[in-house]
């Protein structure tokens, strides 16, 4: 994974929505459980063209905003048990090895375990 410093967080959920892969005919109800965890839910509009952004598989992202610091191996956890989600952003079974891109030009590489 790859991101410039203006992404780094100290907490995961509260800084930076985290993405939350849903099947349409979901959306709706995994909105309101992702409120339920006390999340915002916003559904992904793209940028180039009107309407939603679709994933590969004909899926919608929805952004989840905390209004507080959760952990995240529990909320991972938490979201992928509510029926339509596909999956979700806080990648804490497999720890991603981030790249941090500074403005200096230099990479700062971190491994997560």
């Amino acid at each position: 994974m790859t991101v410039d410093e203006s992404k780094m967080a100290a907490s995961l959920g509260a800084g930076f929505p985290v993405p939350v892969e849903v099947i349409p005919c979901a959306r709706l109800a995994v909105a309101k459980a992702i409120e339920a965890l006390g999340a915002r839910a916003t559904l992904r509009l793209a940028l180039r063209k009107a309407g939603p952004v679709v994933t590969d598989h004909g899926n919608l992202i929805l952004d989840a905003l905390f209004a507080a610091p959760v952990d995240p191996e529990a909320m991972e956890r938490e979201i992928g048990q509510v029926p339509g989600v596909v999956g979700n952003g806080f990648f804490t079974r497999k720890p991603p090895t981030v790249f941090i891109g500074r403005r200096d030009g230099t990479v700062e590489t971190r491994a997560f375990s």
